[in-house]
């Protein structure tokens, strides 16, 4: 299937909702692949955290959507590593009073995701740090007991991301077609300008990321590959 550019399926989209402006129609298809991205577990990425012993915060880029897995690596060797476990702030302080107050003890086992943090010295070093809550952060309980030295002990993160498209990138080669993102960026269009649209306009996109979803279930190594290295960097064509 040929790649789409993406200026022409904002073209397509305003042919329906012609008061809608450029600048706010590739707002709507971003903001939609940041969805369909999440929903389907496309643009997948590892991103490595180095530790610094006794601080338990770490800032994450703007770019990490959301954190599916985590895994404590010892070393280089081949299974020196283990999972670490999902757990919000609020069952923290539910479970274990004064947890913030804990003391290092090796390597940590469980892992949280926030809004806020004090630690604003940390990776990456181009963050926003100017006030709480303008910047993710992951935190570890127990805190980690070393610092990262020659890239070890670390942990992965494996994570969604969102790379924004421009009006002169392409969607990937071999994705099925420009209806979901059309029918998308409808339902988002419908959501800020005409509510009384958006159940109807969900329901018609909801159907489009099913069909999709089911289009890509078990394609070949090499397809599947393809799809995921073009919807990690958004190609340009001259």
């Amino acid at each position: 299937m040929a790649a789409s550019q993406v200026s022409a399926i904002i073209s397509r989209f305003k042919r329906g909702q012609p008061s809608c402006e450029a600048t706010f129609a590739l707002q709507l298809l971003n903001d939609f692949g940041a969805e369909l991205g999440y929903r389907l577990e496309l643009r997948k990425l590892v991103y490595t955290v180095n530790l610094i012993a006794n601080q338990r915060e770490y800032i994450l880029p703007s770019y990490v959507q959301m954190v599916t897995e985590a895994y404590y690596v010892n070393s280089g060797a081949l299974g020196d590593e283990y999972a670490l476990y999902a757990i919000s702030t609020d069952k923290l302080a539910e479970w274990r009073v004064g947890w913030r107050a804990s003391t290092p003890y090796g390597g940590p086992w469980q892992y949280y995701l926030d809004n806020t943090s004090a630690d604003t010295s940390t990776e990456p070093a181009t963050a926003s740090t100017s006030a709480p809550g303008t910047a993710t952060v992951v935190g570890f309980e127990p805190l980690p007991a070393q610092t990262t030295s020659a890239g070890y002990p670390c942990v992965n993160l494996y994570a969604t991301t969102q790379i924004p498209y421009g009006m002169n990138d392409y969607i990937p080669d071999n994705f099925p077609g420009d209806d979901v993102w059309i029918d998308g960026m409808e339902k988002l269009f419908a959501k800020s300008k005409n509510p009384a649209m958006f159940g109807a306009r969900q329901q018609i996109s909801d159907q489009s990321v099913q069909s999709v979803a089911a289009k890509l279930k078990g394609p070949t190594l090499q397809d599947r590959t393809n799809l995921l290295a073009g919807w990690y960097y958004p190609r340009r064509r001259r």
